[in-house]
């Protein structure tokens, strides 16, 4: 028989719980952002109620609405970057999501990252350097979001934390691919201001100017 019982303050506290409660919150969150619930079926017995769409939707919001403070950053780098802080942004190289021009990083994902810092109200920090290089400094919390061309099969996504895809493409050989930023481990509020940001850009439009830029010679 499950027995409930009254969570003490130091659960609260405890890193183990702040983590379980970031999982949840960001799951709810990335569900009321990224999905779409299908209602309709061809299948009468694969119809969904209506009532049972309207229920996790509620709850959902519950959820989310009930986060409160989660989820958190580890080391508070959402809160250090608005108002006129800084972020920390590794750069790498690799047309035409990322291209540097001087000390100023230029392409799809600068440009994202430059109008995601204007909209929180921080300074972006460029830094330069090769992948292994960037996802070394970012789990080693040297930078604060590294940006790459990564697609969501990168072997480094063991180490660093990934947002929701926020295009999807094609390559020249017609693979679908999708693309994804990535943030500090630990940085859960971080992850999840930026996946809300992502989601509310054009991906259509970025995704006709990535094929038609790597479809030139």
């Amino acid at each position: 028989m499950h027995v409930c019982r009254r969570i003490g303050p130091w659960e609260l506290e405890s890193e183990h719980f702040q983590t379980k409660a970031a999982k949840y919150c960001i799951a709810a969150a990335r569900a009321l952002t990224y999905e779409k619930p299908v209602v309709r079926s061809d299948s009468l017995h694969s119809l969904v109620p209506w009532w049972t769409v309207a229920l996790l939707a509620v709850t959902a919001g519950f959820l989310v609405g009930g986060c409160g403070e989660f989820p958190r950053d580890a080391a508070g780098t959402l809160k250090r970057g608005r108002v006129g802080g800084e972020l920390r942004v590794g750069a790498v190289e690799h047309a035409p999501w990322v291209r540097w021009e001087g000390e100023h990083a230029s392409g799809i994902e600068p440009e994202l990252i430059d109008a995601w810092a204007r909209q929180i109200g921080a300074n972006v920090r460029w830094r330069r350097g090769a992948v292994a290089e960037l996802a070394g400094a970012l789990h080693r919390r040297e930078i604060d979001v590294l940006i790459a061309g990564f697609k969501d099969d990168t072997p480094h996504a063991s180490e660093i934390a990934l947002t929701q895809p926020y295009v999807k493409t094609h390559d020249l050989r017609g693979k679908k691919e999708s693309h994804v930023l990535a943030v500090m481990p630990g940085e859960n509020a971080l992850l999840l201001s930026l996946d809300r940001f992502l989601a509310g850009q054009d991906a259509e439009a970025f995704r006709k100017r990535a094929e038609s830029e790597q479809a030139k010679p």
